[in-house]
């Protein structure tokens, strides 16, 4: 799951938080590479790989190209496979 945690106040910053069954993966992204294509979503982390099996349809995909830009807000490295 990613999520994107927007601010209270004006003394705070935005995140995205990560988590996975494995509670050993989870936190906050901070350095980061996202790869996405139609058939895999990958998250490399410092020193980890987190790599989804995925089967969208177009539209699904299309939709997924549209809002992972949005969910990361340009903080991480975003590559998207056609």
């Amino acid at each position: 799951m990613l999520q994107r945690s927007y601010p209270e106040n004006n003394f705070e910053n935005d995140y995205i938080y990560y988590e996975t069954h494995d509670e050993n993966f989870a936190g906050e992204l901070i350095d980061y590479e996202m790869v996405l294509s139609k058939s895999y979503f990958e998250l490399n982390l410092q020193n980890e790989k987190i790599e989804v099996i995925i089967n969208p349809t177009e539209e699904e995909y299309s939709k997924l190209k549209e809002i992972l830009p949005i969910l990361t807000n340009n903080s991480g490295k975003l590559i998207i496979k056609d």
